[in-house]
């Protein structure tokens, strides 16, 4: 039993190494390049189903999922309270979770097919969620954080 246990450890480890040393495609950095063009400070991460850039574009720290081939899942892009837009605003002061605080800063989320959304952390005691509202201000969905 010991020496099965070990073998898969072996094994999980040595595909997860695998895993992080495949290379980039050149597919992949291209779109990264034409779809953000003046992207600095970047840095790659296999996560083995898709390739994820972290940078720096328009002054805002930026991730974006593209495929092996080159094609673009998602885009996360950081942004300040201040930047979030005001119907997003207005659907959070509106919502159950009006008295609760945020910190200072909340993600815009953007996937193919025009897909936006955007999501605000918020605390209240020991208690920690995200709040999803898509671009009209609606609250969609909530999450719980650890």
């Amino acid at each position: 039993m010991k020496k099965n246990f070990l073998l898969v450890l072996a094994l999980a480890a040595a595909s997860a190494g695998l895993a992080q040393i495949r290379k980039i495609p050149s597919e992949t950095t291209q779109a990264l390049e034409k779809m953000f063009k003046g992207a600095t400070e970047i840095s790659w991460k296999d996560n083995v189903t898709n390739f994820e850039a972290n940078f720096k574009y328009n002054g805002h720290e930026t991730s974006a999922q593209f495929s092996g081939k080159g094609e673009w899942k998602e885009t996360v892009t950081k942004l300040s309270m201040s930047e979030v837009p005001a119907e997003v605003m207005d659907g959070f002061k509106k919502s159950t979770y009006a008295d609760w605080d945020t910190g200072d800063s909340s993600y815009k989320i953007e996937q193919p097919e025009g897909y936006l959304r955007y999501r605000i952390y918020v605390k209240k005691g020991l208690e920690k969620k995200y709040l999803f509202f898509n671009k009209d201000g609606k609250l969609e969905k909530t999450a719980l954080t650890i």
